[in-house]
């Protein structure tokens, strides 16, 4: 189970990456978390 969130978590990481440019990474970090717990939970 956890190793299935954790590659949830990875493609929501490589989406955001792929759509944000990467200076901005952190800045998107709560975008993640939401994708995260809309996507994977």
């Amino acid at each position: 189970m956890a190793q299935e969130l954790s590659r949830c978590f990875v493609v929501c990481v490589r989406a955001l990456a792929l759509s944000f440019p990467a200076e901005s990474w952190l800045a998107n970090l709560c975008l993640i978390r939401l994708c995260y717990f809309v996507v994977c939970l």
